[in-house]
């Protein structure tokens, strides 16, 4: 995008997003709303200072590659409320982007949003409904995680919660295979664990923390003749 050129103007310049900007996420982010849509772009722009992308209006430093691929930064509460019944990307999306920031992302509505970039936002993330699925170590970034309604879905095998995780008994906790939640901080654990039989090893811990209160309700998926064991430190499968 900077046709190679080097920054010779002020590379400090706050981002601009044109008026009407928004409009061109409205297919890509449908779910979200216009305010969040510049957010979106507004996170996302190029730095200033390049040649020929310095423009008054703005439109010169817009990165849409970037900006399809979700948020570059949490600079508040960000509430996604998705909705699967409308199909699409309302259903089933992925932010591939590096989410830095002090802000926090809440998961509302229906659908599936996956994360999958190295996050270090730091106000932490909650599910209040639909899945939110965590695809990279670092998916929840540096803050508290709470699950009080829908789905905390594992997809890789090593997720990372830097603060305290606490579930609902409306929540639900979803672990692929050989996957494994390390909690820095506390947990408080109830409802529902959900297990993906396959390659299991006897005494896998599929959950780890600095302390805990309170057990699962309900555990499904697990293999015939398997337990699962809770000790000071984890939360363990037994055969």
């Amino acid at each position: 995008m900077t046709y190679g050129f080097k920054q010779i103007g002020n590379p400090n310049v706050d981002m601009h997003v044109p008026k009407g900007a928004e409009a061109l996420l409205s297919t890509r982010l449908p779910y979200l709303t216009d305010t969040q849509r510049r957010d979106v772009l507004f996170t996302t722009g190029m730095p200033s200072g390049y040649p020929l992308m310095d423009d008054a209006e703005g439109w010169g430093r817009l990165d849409l590659f970037s900006a399809t691929n979700g948020y570059g930064k949490f600079n508040d509460a960000v509430t996604v409320k998705m909705d699967a019944a409308k199909g699409s990307f309302n259903a089933r999306d992925n932010w591939r982007n590096d989410i830095s920031g002090k802000g926090s992302l809440v998961k509302a509505g229906s659908g599936l949003l996956q994360l999958s970039g190295d996050n270090t936002y730091a106000g932490g993330a909650t599910v209040k409904g639909g899945t939110l699925q965590l695809a990279s170590t670092t998916a929840t970034g540096k803050g508290n995680v709470q699950v009080k309604r829908g789905s905390l879905q594992l997809s890789t095998q090593k997720v990372t919660v830097k603060g305290r995780y606490q579930q609902a008994k409306s929540g639900q906790l979803s672990v692929a295979k050989n996957a494994r939640l390390t909690v820095k901080k506390d947990a408080k654990l109830t409802g529902t664990l959900k297990l993906t039989a396959g390659n299991l090893k006897n005494g896998a811990k599929i959950m780890t923390f600095r302390s805990h209160k309170g057990k699962f309700t309900h555990i499904t998926g697990l293999p015939k003749g398997w337990h699962v064991v809770y000790t000071k430190h984890a939360v363990k499968l037994v055969k």
